[in-house]
């Protein structure tokens, strides 16, 4: 194909439909998509370009009803060498004209024939708009929605619970998740005059000032722009949310996935783990040999290279062993510290909740749901996996949903189990 594809067809009401194509701008689905079209497409009958355009009914004149046409071009560069009534610039111009586009005055796009029938597009006799700033002019005109930032860990003595339809749970029996966005930008323009954060519609339906179902607080942090720190969330209502309304928030803010020093940390209740805290305790332990066992896929999923690992390490062999050997020897009850709670740690354990602190900030949605579901599906089956079998896949992500683990092994991670050389830790002590 060439750099500009125009496929067009007439109606039988002689109605001329046509979109305009640039290549380069197509993913690889819509490029393919297109390429099908063009192939299977009759070329546009251009012999009547050739003088002065005298024929005022080109091109419905010269296409055939119903029949799919295509005219393509690298360039708007052929010289006009004829007397253009519409003041194109060239002849791919000129044709486009002739077959009813028009270029949008704000930002130059090219706006389909059907558009300017429909008023899609609307033009008052001096300047013509396409959709999008028509959009942007309306949401000029009806206010920027804002929302606070709030100082470090302001929310904490504001949380809830965020219950699916039907649910009833509160603060004494949930076992919820929760998680930490920051995001950081290389501009500050997602700030107001005010000094609040710019909101889409749908982010500052669950996040402004005066909500009552509140879903997200925006905090100050020193080390990134800022974060959206979450309400707790029940399994269903996490498995409801509609991931896009954070991500759009994070692109209309420009956050830039590039910047290293921005993290994405997920909190799941200790009750996931057992019911006794010495339960929890060993459980968490688990958790502490997967993430080390399994460690090459763990920074897969995280999004991170190597090196940015600095606030999120990975524990050793030796520090993972001294854990065991202490969380062993507790009292009942002070089995939790036995671990660590340094925020410079991949997996601390942090009040009521354990947190994972390895992922890095992302604008893409899918990514955050299918995190989500796998960290919780590991945590929630571990109580009912042996030390002795925790390397064991099977096991490991018996509640992890099969998409999800479709959606990791595609990006390269958990495509080998170490199993069958170790399928666990040999840890009797633990039944004591």
């Amino acid at each position: 194909m060439k750099n500009y594809v125009v496929i067009t067809t007439l109606n039988e009401n002689h109605e001329v439909f046509a979109t305009f194509h640039k290549v380069e701008d197509l993913d690889i689905v819509a490029k393919s998509s297109l390429e099908v079209i063009v192939n299977n497409a009759q070329e546009l009958p251009t012999h009547c370009l050739a003088e002065d355009m005298s024929d005022r009914n080109y091109p419905t004149d010269n296409l055939t009803v119903n029949t799919i046409y295509v005219f393509q071009f690298d360039n708007f560069d052929t010289p006009v060498e004829y007397g253009c009534r519409d003041h194109s610039s060239s002849a791919e111009e000129h044709l486009m004209r002739t077959l009813g586009f028009r270029k949008c005055d704000r930002c130059g796009a090219w706006v389909s024939p059907q558009d300017c029938r429909t008023g899609a597009s609307v033009y008052d006799g001096t300047t013509r708009l396409c959709a999008t700033c028509i959009a942007r002019e309306e949401n000029k005109n009806s206010g920027v929605r804002e929302i606070s930032q709030h100082p470090y860990h302001h929310s904490h003595g504001r949380v809830s619970v965020i219950n699916a339809p039907g649910e009833t749970f509160d603060l004494t029996n949930v076992k919820g998740v929760g998680l930490e966005m920051e995001f950081n930008s290389r501009s500050r323009s997602y700030r107001t005059r005010s000094g609040k954060i710019k909101a889409t519609p749908a982010f500052y339906a669950i996040a402004g000032d005066r909500t009552r179902n509140r879903h997200f607080f925006c905090e100050q942090d020193c080390t990134v722009a800022a974060e959206f720190v979450s309400n707790i969330f029940t399994k269903q209502s996490m498995y409801n949310f509609d991931w896009n309304i954070l991500t759009d928030q994070l692109k209309l803010m420009g956050n830039d996935e590039s910047i290293p020093c921005v993290g994405f940390h997920v909190h799941l209740s200790k009750a996931w783990l057992g019911e006794t805290s010495r339960e929890q305790a060993l459980n968490f332990l688990k958790l502490q040999y997967v993430l080390k066992a399994y460690e090459n896929d763990w920074l897969k999923i995280s999004g991170r290279r190597p090196n940015e690992m600095n606030w999120c390490n990975f524990y050793s062999l030796d520090q993972i062993e001294r854990m065991r050997t202490n969380v062993l020897a507790a009292q009942q009850g002070c089995e939790w510290y036995a671990f660590s709670s340094s925020h410079g740690e991949a997996l601390i354990s942090s009040g009521n909740t354990i947190e994972l602190r390895i992922g890095k900030s992302t604008n893409d949605a899918d990514k955050i749901k299918h995190y989500l579901r796998l960290v919780l599906g590991i945590v929630e089956n571990l109580k009912n996996v042996k030390f002795e079998k925790i390397y064991c896949m099977g096991k490991l992500f018996k509640l992890v949903p099969s998409e999800t683990m479709n959606y990791w092994r595609k990006n390269g991670a958990f495509l080998n189990t170490i199993a069958a050389e170790n399928r666990g830790i040999a840890l009797a002590q633990a039944a004591a």
